[in-house]
C-alpha cells in the first residue's frame, strides 16, 4: 500500500553537450500512487540538448506517477528540449500525466538560429486515462540578422481508458521568431492525439489544440489540431488548429479530426486556426469522426483568414453520418479579410442519417477586400449540400457573401454559390430546402466602378419516396453597389418528387439588383416536377433598379398531373420604403408558363424612359 518513489534529476553538461534523462519514478503497491519521474538534466551552451524526463512510475488502484518534465535547453547555435517523461499506467485506477516537453532556444545574433522544443510525454493509461504533456515553446533570443528555423513541440498523446475517459491529448508549444530584420519559419506545435477508449461506456478524451506559430519577419504556421481518441461508442473530438501569424505569411492550423466510434457517434472535427499576413490562410476545420449512431458528429468550422494583400478562408470540416436521428452539421467556410483579395472558404456538406434528417450544411465564408484604391477582388465561399435522410433532407448551405469595401477603386465581386437540399428517401418525406446565394456587394465605392454577381440559389432537394415533397429552392443572391453593374443569383429549381401522388418542390426567387448602371435581376427557378402529383410553383424574377435596369424572368411550373403555377417576372424597377422607383431605361421580365391549367405569370414592367414591359406567362 506504499507509495513509488520519485526519480532523480538527470546530470547537466557544459558546452556541447547533452543533459542526461530523468530517472524514473518507483512503482506503488496497492491503492499507492506511482512516483513521479525525475526531470532532465540541462545541455551545453553552444549546443544545447536538455535530458528527458523520467516516466512516472506504475500505480495498480491508485494513480500512475505523472511523467516528469523535460528540460530546457539554450544554445548559442542549437537548442532541443527534452522530451517530457510518459505518465505511468494504472491497472485499475488512473492514468499518471505526461510530463511537458522542455523549451528549446537558440541565441546566436548571426548565421542560423535553430530552436526545437520537446514534445510532451504520453499519459498513463488506466480506468481513466492521463492528460497528454504539453509540447515545449521554442524560439530564438531576438536577435536581428539571423536565420530562425523554429519548430515548438508537439503535444503528447493522451492514455487510453477503459471504461472511463481516455486523457486528453497535450496542447502543441508555441513557435517564436521574433528577428526583425532576419527571417524566420516558426512552427507552432501539434496537438496529442485523444486517448483511446476501450471498454463500454466509455469515452474517448479530445485531441489537443495546435500551438501558435509566430513569426515577426517571415512565416508563422499554426500546429494541426489533434485527433480525438477513438471509442466503440462515443469519439473523442479533435483539437482546434493553432493560429498562425508572420509578416509575410500566416497560415493556420487544420482542426484536427473527430475520433471513430464504430457503434456509436463520431467526435466532432475541431476547427481551423486563423492565419494572419501578408498573404493569410486559414485552416481547414477537422472532419468528424466516423460512426453508426442515433446522430453524426459535427464537422469543424475553418480557420478565418486576414492578409495585407491576399487572404483566404479555410474550408469546413465534413459532417459525420447518422441512423434514426439526425445527421451532423457540416462546418462552416471560413471568411477572409484581405487587403487586394478575399476568399471565403467552402462550406462542408452535411451528413446523411439513414432513416432520420439529414444534416444542415455548412455556409460559405464571406469573402471580402478592402483597398481604397486599386483593385479589390471579393469572391464568397460555396456553400455544402444538405445531407439525405430518410425523413426528410437537410437543408443546404447559404453561399458567401462578397464585400468590396474600396471609395475609389475597380471592385470585382462574385458571391458564393449555395448547396443544393439533401434528398429524402423515405414514403412522405421532404426534401431539404436549398441555401440562398451569397450577396455581392460594393456599398462604398463612391468614385470607382463595381462589377458584382449574385450568387446562384441552391436546388431544392428530391423526393424520391412515394407522397414524398420536393424542397423548396433557395433565392439567387442580390447585388448592389453605387456605380457598376451587377448581375444577381438566379433562384434555385425546386426539388423533384418521383415517387406516386408527390409533391413539386416551389422555385426560388431570382436575386434583386440596385446599382447606379446596369441592373440585371436573377431569374426565378423552375418549380419540381413530380410525374405522378402536381408539380411545384416557379418562382418569381428579381426587380432590377438602375439607370438600365433588367427583370428577371418568372420560372416555369414543374410539369405533372395537377396545376401550378409560373412565377411572376420581375420590373425594371423596386419597391424602396414601400414606394416603387422605376429604373430610367430597361426591360421587363417575362412571366413563367403554368401547367395543366395553372396560372402564367405576370409580365414585369418596362422602365420608365424606355424598355419592354416583359410577356405573361401562358396557362
Amino acid at each position: 500500500e506504499l507509495a513509488g518513489g520519485s526519480g532523480g534529476p538527470g546530470g547537466n553538461a557544459l558546452m556541447f553537450g547533452i543533459g542526461g534523462n530523468g530517472g524514473p519514478g518507483g512503482a506503488a503497491s496497492g491503492t499507492g500512487n506511482g512516483g513521479a519521474g525525475g526531470v532532465g538534466g540541462a545541455g551545453g551552451a553552444l549546443v544545447a540538448i536538455g535530458g528527458a524526463g523520467g516516466a512516472g512510475g506504475a500505480a495498480t488502484s491508485g494513480t500512475g506517477g505523472a511523467g516528469g518534465a523535460g528540460r530546457d535547453a539554450l544554445g548559442v547555435f542549437f537548442g532541443l528540449g527534452g522530451a517530457g517523461g510518459h505518465g505511468g499506467n494504472a491497472s485499475t485506477g488512473t492514468g499518471g500525466a505526461g510530463g511537458a516537453g522542455g523549451s528549446g532556444g537558440a541565441s546566436s545574433p548571426f548565421g542560423i538560429d535553430i530552436a526545437i522544443g520537446g514534445a510532451g510525454g504520453h499519459g498513463g493509461a488506466g480506468t481513466t486515462g492521463g492528460a497528454g504533456g504539453a509540447g515545449g515553446l521554442a524560439g530564438s533570443s531576438g536577435t536581428v540578422f539571423a536565420l530562425d528555423l523554429i519548430w515548438a513541440g508537439a503535444g503528447g498523446n493522451g492514455g487510453a481508458a477503459t471504461t472511463g475517459i481516455g486523457g486528453a491529448g497535450g496542447v502543441g508549444g508555441l513557435a517564436v521568431a521574433p528577428d526583425v530584420i532576419g527571417f524566420g519559419v516558426a512552427y507552432g506545435g501539434a496537438g496529442g492525439v485523444g486517448g483511446a477508449a476501450t471498454g463500454v461506456g466509455g469515452t474517448a478524451g479530445a485531441g489537443g489544440g495546435g500551438g501558435i506559430g509566430l513569426a515577426a519577419v517571415g512565416a508563422g504556421i499554426g500546429g494541426a489540431g489533434g485527433v480525438g481518441g477513438a471509442a466503440t461508442e462515443t469519439g473523442g473530438s479533435g483539437g482546434a488548429g493553432g493560429h498562425g501569424y508572420g509578416l509575410l505569411g500566416g497560415v493556420g492550423g487544420a482542426g484536427g479530426h473527430g475520433g471513430a466510434a464504430p457503434a456509436g457517434t463520431g467526435g466532432n472535427g475541431g476547427g481551423g486556426g486563423t492565419g494572419l499576413g501578408f498573404v493569410g490562410t486559414g485552416g481547414n476545420g477537422g472532419n468528424a469522426g466516423t460512426g453508426v449512431g442515433v446522430n453524426g458528429g459535427n464537422g469543424g468550422n475553418g480557420g478565418t483568414a486576414y492578409g495585407a494583400f491576399a487572404a483566404i478562408g479555410g474550408g469546413g470540416g465534413a459532417a459525420g453520418a447518422a441512423t434514426s436521428g439526425t445527421g451532423g452539421f457540416g462546418g462552416g467556410g471560413g471568411s477572409a479579410e484581405g487587403l487586394i483579395f478575399g476568399m471565403g472558404g467552402a462550406g462542408a456538406a452535411g451528413g446523411d442519417a439513414s432513416t432520420g434528417i439529414g444534416g444542415t450544411a455548412g455556409v460559405g465564408g464571406t469573402g471580402s477586400a478592402r483597398s481604397p484604391f486599386g483593385i479589390n477582388i471579393a469572391i464568397g465561399g460555396a456553400g455544402g449540400q444538405g445531407g439525405a435522410g430518410g425523413t426528410a433532407g437537410g437543408a443546404g448551405g447559404h453561399g458567401g457573401a462578397s464585400v468590396s469595401f474600396g471609395y475609389a477603386s475597380l471592385g470585382l465581386g462574385l458571391g458564393g454559390a449555395a448547396g443544393a437540399g439533401g434528398t429524402a428517401t423515405g414514403t412522405g418525406g421532404t426534401g431539404g430546402a436549398g441555401g440562398f446565394g451569397g450577396v455581392a456587394l460594393a456599398p462604398a465605392d463612391l468614385v470607382g466602378f463595381a462589377v458584382l454577381h449574385g450568387g446562384v440559389g441552391g436546388a431544392g432537394g428530391t423526393a424520391t419516396g412515394d407522397g414524398g415533397t420536393g424542397g423548396a429552392g433557395g433565392g439567387g443572391g442580390f447585388s448592389a453597389a453605387i456605380w457598376g453593374a451587377g448581375v444577381s443569383g438566379a433562384g434555385g429549381d425546386g426539388g423533384a418528387a418521383t415517387g406516386t401522388g408527390g409533391t413539386g418542390g416551389n422555385g426560388g426567387d431570382g436575386g434583386k439588383a440596385e446599382l447606379v448602371g446596369l441592373s440585371v435581376a436573377g431569374a426565378g427557378g423552375a418549380g419540381g416536377a413530380a410525374p405522378t402529383g402536381t408539380g411545384g410553383d416557379g418562382g418569381a424574377g428579381g426587380g432590377a433598379l438602375g439607370l438600365i435596369g433588367a427583370g428577371g424572368n418568372g420560372g416555369n411550373a414543374g410539369t405533372g398531373v395537377g396545376a401550378a403555377d409560373g412565377g411572376n417576372g420581375g420590373n425594371a424597377g423596386l419597391v424602396i420604403n414601400g414606394k416603387f422607383n422605376p429604373s430610367l431605361y430597361g426591360d421587363g421580365g417575362n412571366g413563367g408558363n403554368g401547367v395543366n391549367g395553372g396560372t402564367g405569370g405576370t409580365g414585369g414592367s418596362a422602365g420608365q424612359f424606355g424598355g419592354t414591359p416583359g410577356k405573361n406567362g401562358s396557362p
